[in-house]
């Protein structure tokens, strides 16, 4: 009796064993079966958040499945970056990203959670221009006299940027161009520096995008690190022609951990291409609107595109105060 009983038990682990992929094979044809939700590492308002929220409607309509974004704001991006690394890789847990979450936020720090390597890189989305800014009523008409009356005032005007974010590597990458020292002050998102500038409470904005300061007549956008002018504002002057040679940009990508599945991946991106085959053009105005511009590149070359700016951010790391070990 407790002999058949074995024999029982070994021919239910075998089928067991043998169907389980079998399983997981069709749950993958079939995804999505539910929900998808995409992590934003910052507080809604910000480019990132915006973007996501302009392709979610649209991939939620060929993936045949709502695509719900998720703000998971902390540790200038950390937060989510190591959640997103660790969690199951279903294809239910997507990451919205960009450089400042997957780089910026973990330089200098010991066991971050991740790093480039912990994802799965799906494709680009945009490529997003820095500017420098000041309100509209401001006595400094260009970043000449910016720059005239910094060095006659070190350590007396100000600029606004997220702590270790691609717009604090800016405004710290010309101030060592331009010779002057400026003093920082943080904020957690796009959306408050804007404010911030706004209500006269600093005296240089640094924006990647210009998330809430587009269409404002309050604004002066005085330059742009860009090797050459951006189509959406050829009124503004590169850093470069101003005799700066400073060029930052950043931009979103979408990811999940690092053991997703080539079948989920391909059914995403696919979906992707139906979007912009239908909506493409509706796509881009709005990316515009914000100061973005769509780029797509294929996970790959979203990778070493990644790689390339973590260079150039592990250079100038001191220049913000991270100290590499």
């Amino acid at each position: 009796m407790r002999n058949h009983a074995h024999g029982l038990t070994a021919v239910f682990l075998i089928s067991l064993l043998l169907f389980c992929p079998v399983s997981l094979a069709m749950a993958q044809e079939a995804y999505p079966t539910r929900p998808i939700e995409i992590i934003v590492g910052w507080p809604p308002g910000g480019t990132t958040d915006l973007v996501t929220r302009i392709f979610a409607e649209k991939w939620a309509e060929f993936l045949g499945k709502p695509v719900v974004v998720v703000n998971k704001p902390g540790g200038g991006g950390m937060l989510a970056s190591k959640f997103v690394a660790n969690t199951n890789p279903d294809g239910y847990t997507l990451y919205a990203a960009n450089d400042a979450n997957l780089i910026s936020s973990r330089l200098g720090k010991k066991d971050a959670g991740f790093d480039l390597d912990s994802y799965r890189y799906f494709f680009s989305l945009t490529m997003k221009p820095c500017f420098m800014v000041v309100k509209a009523d401001s006595k400094w008409k260009s970043m000449k006299d910016f720059v005239q009356d910094a060095r006659q005032n070190p350590k007396k005007l100000t600029y606004g940027a997220m702590m270790g974010s691609t717009n604090h590597y800016l405004a710290a990458i010309f101030s060592k161009a331009a010779g002057v020292e400026l003093v920082p002050v943080f904020f957690k998102s796009s959306p408050e520096i804007a404010t911030a500038l706004l209500g006269g409470h600093i005296d240089l904005g640094t924006m990647v995008g210009l998330a809430g300061l587009s269409d404002s007549s309050l604004a002066r956008i005085m330059a742009v690190a860009e090797e050459e002018r951006v189509p959406g504002r050829p009124e503004v002057p590169t850093l470069k022609e101003m005799g700066y040679p400073v060029l930052v940009s950043s931009g979103d990508v979408l990811c999940a951990p690092k053991a997703l599945s080539d079948t989920i991946v391909n059914k995403f991106v696919a979906a992707h291409h139906k979007v912009m085959d239908k909506y493409g053009k509706e796509i881009k105005q709005k990316l515009q609107k914000i100061d973005l511009e769509y780029s797509f590149h294929e996970g790959n070359s979203t990778l070493k595109l990644l790689r390339q700016k973590e260079e150039q951010k592990v250079v100038y790391a001191p220049l913000v105060g991270v100290k590499l070990k």
